[in-house]
């Protein structure tokens, strides 16, 4: 795996992704063929169209074993809405689940509670401007299960009903809902698709409109939008391709019956979408939005570009180029978070905002109050790749990691989720676009990244990054509280045209040499395996180290990782009441301060390319790593082991922005009555035991970067009683030699380290109040 950089996507973007129903391309999957032509589509896939014009894609998946899902995609959205049908296009998705002319009410509960659904529609039903997705999960143990799902989902394409008593059950709901469906702001809406039909076109309606809709409306949208050649059927899952392929044939393009012929039989003339443009914008906007419950900063800004159109050998290598870009920005702004930490996260992507229009997109979170030093950081990354682009050994780093991605999505793909390839193939019927498998995108990374140079990737990202003064930018910023929200609007305006001015100076990599720096300089002397057995009950083979480590292995030939586990009784357990809350930070301050002579930057750098991933803990029992690796980076598996055992780095920097993250998480959840329930629940069962105090504000005040580093130090400066599990598909001699080089190298001591318990147990009898807190969020993961 490659390595995850910082910068998840803001609130806003996250709610545009789900409401536009579309997923940002992942590995895309297209193949060599000719020139001009559409790449063929992926073997491994019965696609296809039905005579009556739907689109089908069908493929066999075994993770999860005993699982299907299965899909009905329509291509109506909101934005196919009248000024007096606004909630129609969801009302109606919704009403699937209510009644259709074979299926009563009661038949479809019945239905979906056999196969373990139990809240719909909400769970099962999407609905963005441009289509509506219904879909279920259906074991297929059962014969009928999935026969009759399909079924449904064939009553779903041609006749849902809406008896009146149901369209008010249904009507009911949905008002319950309104308010709490994570909808678009109308304001960002305005700034972000101008004058379009797209601004005043919210997925959840308006309230007055869905309060008196009648049924004879309803079925008037059905019946003018749900059209075969607007749907697709897809089904994903642990099943025979052909006999689903024979019951969608069946249930979804029936033979045509009766002087009308069946609804499901008909292939009416082509449905029409109207035209509905975005209009363009020279000067760059600028829309602000208060939100006390948001926690942190999230601003977002968005180019708006022609939409990628084409299936052929260009547009996948355009994807190629994408992904490139991508990735070294964000590695880039991973470096800039570390050094001077004006933003928490950032990151760039691309995605499909409306059915002819792409959004390049950059993203980030800041603490409150930092938006326009966040922003001013963000500007300056784009403008210095628009200016200096971006160097070879960048280039050559990332085109590695690219390479490795592909081949490990080749080695893992029969353990793909159903669900992510159901993803994918909503995609490719909502957008299109190149997909001929995993198999023929090995040819083709192989093929052209070769032919991708540092100037095409710099032309490319000056044409389509988002950049502050270009046309059709868009600036949306959500915070906790503003302050003359008009006077901001109009000094973030004018940050964004001032970026075209910048001067900024090309990008300095922080490894030397453009990565060639070692993860390790010099090699521990290690030591030798003292003493060896064959554990026959799992057969595995226990070795004894001449420094006391056990190491427990077993060799599977199951995909390509290998696992790990390490633990040495101890934790926090053996520690002062005043160390306690620092020991639940250290671990974290040591992974994300980067590991022996290489900051955090660097270490993302130099481990580009690899598939690693080491995480050091300290629990409440124990301490130790764990994590995972391909087999060709074992080595730098075991090297992070020993980095983070014996040279552990602290970087301040980092520690000052993860406490500034604790104390807003502890200052938010004050107001939340979730955290309060879980506060006082936890508070009963510990008998208010000191070690599990709510996470407060006034607790973090015995935060201490000092003592959380001499914790850390002395908890893993004994691994003598420590045991490490491999499980994997490892080289026997290499995992040998390894352990005997950096394990058995390990430090050790005489000290005790048995765990102790800490008192912490439920109360005897029963209760009837109780106060309690959630646990502090420690994630301690480094990954690589």
């Amino acid at each position: 795996m490659a390595p995850t950089r910082p910068g998840p996507r803001g609130v806003l973007l996250t709610a545009l992704v789900l409401l536009s129903m579309t997923v940002i391309p992942a590995i895309a999957q297209p193949r060599v063929g000719v020139p001009g032509a559409p790449l063929p589509f992926d073997p491994a896939v019965l696609r296809g169209s039905l005579h009556n014009g739907i689109q089908y894609y069908i493929a066999r998946n075994a993770e999860p074993a005993g699982q299907a899902q299965v899909l009905l995609a329509v291509r109506v959205g909101s934005v196919l809405e009248e000024d007096d049908q606004r909630g129609f296009a969801r009302f109606v998705a919704r009403m699937a689940f209510r009644s259709t002319a074979r299926l009563s009410e009661q038949q479809i509960a019945d239905y979906l509670a056999s196969i373990g659904v139990s809240e719909v529609p909400g769970q099962s039903v999407q609905t963005g401007f441009d289509a509506s997705v219904l879909h279920l999960d259906i074991p297929t143990g059962s014969p009928d299960a999935l026969q009759t799902g399909i079924e449904m989902l064939g009553e779903w394409a041609f006749a849902i009903t809406f008896p009146p008593d149901a369209v008010e059950r249904e009507r009911a709901l949905i008002l319950d809902a309104s308010g709490s469906d994570g909808g678009i702001d109308d304001s960002q809406l305005a700034a972000l698709f101008g004058g379009s039909r797209y601004a005043d076109r919210q997925p959840a309606g308006l309230r007055e409109v869905v309060e008196h809709a009648t049924p004879e409306q309803l079925a008037a949208f059905h019946e003018r939008w749900y059209q075969p050649d607007l749907m697709a059927f897809i089904a994903v899952g642990d099943f025979d391709p052909e006999a689903v392929e024979s019951a969608m044939r069946e249930h979804l393009a029936p033979a045509a019956q009766g002087a009308d012929g069946d609804a499901g039989a008909r292939r009416r003339d082509r449905t029409r979408w109207p035209a509905i443009a975005i209009p363009d914008h020279p000067e760059p906007r600028v829309s602000l939005l208060a939100d006390a419950d948001a926690g942190a900063a999230h601003l977002t800004l968005y180019r708006k570009l022609e939409a990628d159109t084409g299936a052929d050998l260009p547009a996948y290598r355009k994807l190629l180029v994408q992904r490139l870009i991508a990735a070294m920005i964000n590695a880039r702004l991973a470096a800039r978070q570390q050094a001077d930490q004006p933003f928490l996260s950032a990151a760039v992507g691309r995605n499909r905002l409306t059915r002819e229009v792409d959004v390049a997109i950059a993203t980030a979170r800041a603490e409150p109050g930092g938006v326009e030093r966040g922003l001013s950081a963000l500007l300056a990354e784009l403008r210095r790749v628009q200016v200096h682009g971006f160097s070879d050994a960048e280039v050559a780093r990332e085109k590695a990691a690219l390479t490795r991605s592909v081949e490990d999505a080749y080695e893992t793909r029969d353990r793909r989720p159903s669900h992510v390839l159901a993803e994918e193939y909503l995609r490719h019927f909502l957008e299109a676009g190149p997909y001929p498998g995993i198999e023929r995108e090995r040819e083709l990374h192989r093929l052209l990244l070769p032919e991708i140079t540092p100037e095409e990737l710099h032309q490319w990202a000056v044409r389509n990054m988002p950049s502050g003064s270009s046309a059709n930018t868009v600036l949306l910023v959500t915070e906790p509280a503003q302050d003359d929200p008009a006077a901001r609007e109009t000094l973030l305006r004018d940050q964004l045209i001032a970026a075209a001015a910048l001067e900024v100076e090309p990008y300095a990599g922080t490894v030397a040499g453009g990565g060639a720096a070692p993860l390790l300089a010099v090699q521990p002397a290690g030591g030798s395996i003292a003493a060896e057995r064959h554990v026959l009950e799992i057969d595995a083979r226990r070795w004894t180290l001449s420094n006391g480590i056990t190491v427990i292995a077993k060799h599977t030939a199951l995909g390509d990782e290998v696992l790990f586990h390490a633990s040495s009784p101890g934790g926090s357990s053996l520690l002062a009441d005043a160390d306690f809350v620092p020991a639940l930070t250290s671990a974290t301050v040591i992974a994300g301060s980067g590991a022996g002579p290489h900051d955090s930057g660097a270490l993302d750098e130099l481990l580009a390319d690899k598939q690693v991933t080491v995480t050091p803990y300290i629990a409440e029992l124990f301490e130790g790593f764990s994590g995972s690796a391909a087999p060709q980076d074992l080595e730098t598996l075991f090297q992070l082991i020993y980095l983070y055992a014996t040279r552990p780095r602290v970087d301040g920097r980092f520690y000052a922005q993860y406490e500034s993250q604790l104390r807003a998480q502890a200052e938010q959840r004050e107001s939340r009555p979730e955290a309060a329930f879980s506060d006082t629940l936890r508070i009963a069962l510990s008998q208010g035991h000191f070690r599990a105090r709510p996470v407060t504000p006034a607790i973090l005040e015995e935060l201490d970067l000092e003592r959380a580093v001499q914790v850390y130090a002395d908890r893993f400066a004994d691994f003598s009683d420590g045991t490490f599990l491999f499980v994997g598909a490892f080289d026997w001699q290499e995992l040998r030699s390894l352990a005997e080089t950096y394990l058995a190298a390990l430090p050790t001591g005489a000290r005790p380290g048995q765990w102790r318990g800490g008192g912490v147990g439920p109360p005897p009898g029963r209760r009837g109040r109780a106060r309690s807190s959630g646990g502090m969020s420690v994630s301690t993961r480094r990954r690589a």
